[in-house]
């Protein structure tokens, strides 16, 4: 009998997690590398970001899905449209580097933080191959890297984790 590899989460705050999980943010921040390689999923916490719905990037991603048409001209604050407290999306986790200056900005832009932009020492989590989860799995998250409990993880392993 093979056993299930079970799949790390990563909790990050809306409107962040929609843009990773829109396939747009495929970088995501944090104070300290990362080991882990592989599959991951994104759970959008229960809290908001509310600083970020003025941030340039979310604002064009915004304006692009309205554009598309996948999300309504109310946008990212329609609580129609906002997901939080659930996973909403997998994706591999490539890499973990130490932020570092590329030409005239730094490298992973124009996602990826440069230090002492919101950590010391910031740290880009790459991410690829990202699946939108059609129906988001409710869930309790937790900060760094957190295992969801086994009746999540076959739901996560139904999605091709």
């Amino acid at each position: 009998m093979m056993q299930q590899v079970t799949i790390p989460a990563i909790t990050v705050r809306y409107p962040w997690s929609w843009a990773i999980a829109e396939g747009v943010k495929q970088v995501e921040n944090r104070g300290r590398a990362w080991h882990h390689r592989g599959r991951i999923a994104v759970h959008a916490a229960g809290a908001l970001d509310v600083a970020a719905f003025r941030d340039a990037r979310i604002l064009a991603a915004e304006q692009h899905a309205q554009a598309d048409g996948r999300i309504h001209a109310e946008g990212l604050r329609d609580p129609g449209v906002r997901v939080i407290g659930a996973i909403v999306a997998v994706a591999d986790l490539v890499d973990c580097h130490r932020a570092r200056h590329a030409g005239e900005g730094v490298c992973c832009a124009p996602w990826g933080d440069a230090d002492g932009s919101r950590y010391a020492t910031a740290w880009h989590l790459c991410l690829s191959n990202v699946i939108r989860l059609d129906q988001p799995i409710d869930c309790l998250g937790a900060q760094g890297m957190w295992w969801p409990r086994p009746s999540i993880q076959d739901q996560l392993q139904a999605v091709g984790g």
